[in-house]
């Protein structure tokens, strides 16, 4: 009697132990939508922007990024790239191995793909980077003052006369040379390669329609061929 007694106690108890809570599937099956397709294709190899800083991914996983949205002035960091998965990339630097590589979300906002690259605001890919005065510059300029060609690479060769002037101050160049030319504030500043060749700074004139350098003693060779 006490056996049936104990066995009819054990199987209600054993029975309300094994039935499932709703509360518990409930939470098992939640649905968190992703940002995009994973199995949509895109290129992140290309350059990217917030208006502020540019960022340029590389074919070959080479990386650099600009603390601004002139590409001329030089990134702020170089390194290479890799991407992990559909939604993150890592971007490691060269200059600083010690320091943590940085992870970067890959999502979408407003149906544009858009790269995190905390903690700047957010990245989407554009065309070619904006055009800036340095773009304006480059080619083959002549004039009073000689021939100067400036280069998309940073390099530069002047084949200048034997005098003339920039802004009333003269300036004798006996020889021709090459290097590195930057602009500065509103003046193209070039650098030569030979230790023993000064500096030359020329004054730089521009608006929406025209360019002008040392005083209009160099002229771009297309405005002049119109």
């Amino acid at each position: 009697m006490r056996c049936a007694i104990a066995c009819l106690l054990i199987v209600p108890l054993a029975t309300a132990g094994c039935a499932p809570r709703e509360d518990t599937q409930q939470e098992l099956f939640v649905s968190v939508p992703l940002d995009f397709d994973p199995t949509e294709e895109y290129d992140l190899s290309n350059w990217w922007s917030n208006d502020r800083q540019l960022l340029f991914l590389g074919d070959g996983g080479f990386y650099a990024l600009f603390d601004t949205t002139n590409r001329y002035r030089g990134p702020a960091e170089r390194g290479r790239w890799w991407q992990q998965t559909f939604a993150a990339l890592w971007l490691e630097p060269y200059a600083e191995l010690q320091r943590r590589s940085r992870r970067v979300s890959i999502g979408k906002i407003g149906g544009r793909l858009a790269l995190n690259v905390g903690p700047l605001e957010s990245m989407f890919a554009i065309d070619r980077p904006p055009e800036v005065i340095e773009d304006r510059l480059i080619g083959l300029w002549q004039g009073a003052a000689g021939h100067l060609r400036l280069d998309a690479n940073g390099r530069y060769e002047l084949r200048p006369r034997r005098e003339w002037e920039d802004r009333g101050a003269r300036l004798a160049v006996v020889a021709g040379h090459q290097g590195t030319w930057r602009v500065v504030g509103n003046r193209l500043r070039l650098e030569p390669d030979s230790p023993n060749t000064q500096p030359v700074t020329l004054a730089l004139q521009y608006d929406e329609e025209t360019l002008e350098l040392a005083g209009g003693e160099l002229m771009p060779v297309s405005t002049q061929e119109e």
